[in-house]
């Protein structure tokens, strides 16, 4: 059997948050209907260490399936050709020669727009003093938004709750695993195409 590894930008520095991380997109997977047939997830931290780490793999572990998952930090163009000429021309990566577009996958333009696809779940986490409207009012545009500005809005969102700001850390692993995915997939389209193609392959 193929093992499936996704080589994924978050968790940190220390092997606690990315222990936690793990354990929040694991969650998620599951309830986009992986349950059973899970690829395994390898919590890189910071994005270039992410990248080296999948480059290694498509060399060390040539007989399994590796998959890139990154934020895309900057607007994409429209249309986009390739994630890998825009991962070149942002950030000097270059494709390894056995990768192809199947596995390489972006948060757009950042993993938080995801978590924005939710808010019922975003309220239900953060409870009393929860501020709806300071939330990007068009679910359908949310991979349109900055990175700022989203976390901006988590912020001003979350500001006056018993659980404080938003942080990146405690507060976004846990609601990657309790966010629900039928909804990110409507209001994120790389994202959809993401659990697809892990779908296609399980």
């Amino acid at each position: 059997m193929v093992t499936v590894r996704i080589y994924t930008e978050g968790g940190g520095d220390s092997a606690g948050q990315k222990a936690e991380f793990r354990q929040g997109l694991s969650n998620f997977l599951a309830k986009a209907g992986l349950k059973g047939k899970m690829p395994r997830i390898i919590a890189c931290g910071g994005r270039s260490f992410a990248f080296r780490d999948f480059c290694t793999a498509i060399r060390t572990h040539s007989q399994d399936v590796s998959l890139l998952l990154v934020d895309s930090e900057d607007p994409l163009p429209a249309p986009l050709k390739s994630k890998w000429e825009f991962l070149y021309k942002r950030d000097g990566w270059n494709k390894p020669d056995t990768a192809d577009e199947t596995q390489v996958y972006l948060m757009v333009q950042a993993m938080e727009a995801w978590l924005l696809a939710d808010p019922d779940q975003l309220r239900a986490y953060y409870g009393a003093h929860f501020n709806e409207n300071a939330l990007p009012p068009k679910q359908n545009a949310l991979e349109l938004l900055t990175k700022r500005t989203m976390n901006d809005a988590l912020a001003k969102a979350t500001k006056d709750t018993p659980k404080k700001s938003y942080s990146k850390g405690a507060h976004s692993f846990h609601l990657m695993g309790l966010i629900d995915p039928g909804k990110v997939l409507i209001a994120c389209p790389y994202a959809k195409e993401f659990i697809d193609y892990l779908i296609a392959i399980s």
